[in-house]
């Protein structure tokens, strides 16, 4: 079987790519296992690189007009019948409340407020320092904190939610999708052809790969490093009166 497209991995950047291409008429196949703890699953879905410190200059210019690209997709996406979400304009505060997290909140600040300056947005209205009292008063909650900044355009996604309505809709579209591990990818004369899965090899024009933390496998056979790998992170949801 042969396509104008196959991409390898069902989560949210994989059903994005797949919902984007079909869109765009082309025939194509997702590949996914699902596998349990991807990033798509266990992400916090925080939509606000205008208040990221630790990302470099070349992610910031990327993930702001992406964030900015939420609005528009997510009305496609309704517009082709796809399901919830989870999108939603929350704000979203950035505090230092223990002794130990002042330098850190001091240089992350800097960094934040040095950019929107230099951007010239998000205006002063929308992202700012407010006092112990004005972020209790967004979130009651919270404990007095030393330091906060609150920015009101922040704005988050479930990623499974997404994730489903992303490929719900690139079905209703034509996608195709098959619940399978790629073996490997179907190389000839330097060039990816295709992959095979289950014995099988499937040729296709493009092969996209988004295998998340599971990708370098494919980079190495290759020869090339993708720079993703695992992370851990900690969330937790407060059910509140």
């Amino acid at each position: 079987m042969h396509y104008d497209a196959l991409v390898i991995g069902g989560g949210v950047v994989g059903a994005s790519v797949a919902y984007h291409l079909v869109r765009g008429g082309a025939r194509t196949l997702l590949i996914d296992r699902d596998d349990a703890g991807r990033a798509t699953s266990a992400g916090a879905g925080i939509l606000a690189p205008e208040t990221s410190s630790r990302s470099s200059d070349a992610w910031f210019a990327f993930a702001v007009p992406a964030v900015d690209y939420y609005p528009t997709l997510i009305n496609d996406l309704a517009a082709d019948g796809a399901g919830d979400t989870g999108y939603a304009v929350c704000g979203q505060l950035e505090v230092a409340v223990s002794e130990d997290e002042v330098e850190p909140y001091a240089e992350a600040r800097q960094i934040i407020f040095a950019r929107q300056q230099q951007r010239g947005t998000p205006a002063p209205e929308d992202l700012h320092e407010v006092s112990s009292a004005e972020a209790r008063q967004l979130f009651p909650p919270l404990a007095d904190v030393r330091g906060a900044l609150f920015y009101r355009h922040a704005a988050r996604v479930d990623g499974r939610l997404l994730a489903a309505a992303l490929r719900q809709a690139a079905v209703t579209r034509g996608l195709e999708v098959r619940a399978a591990s790629v073996e490997r990818l179907a190389v000839q004369n330097d060039t990816v052809t295709g992959a095979v899965v289950d014995g099988t090899t499937i040729t296709a024009d493009a092969v996209a790969i988004a295998g998340g933390a599971w990708s370098a496998a494919f980079g190495a056979q290759l020869g090339v490093h993708i720079p993703v790998e695992p992370q851990r992170g900690q969330i937790i949801h407060l059910d509140l009166p």
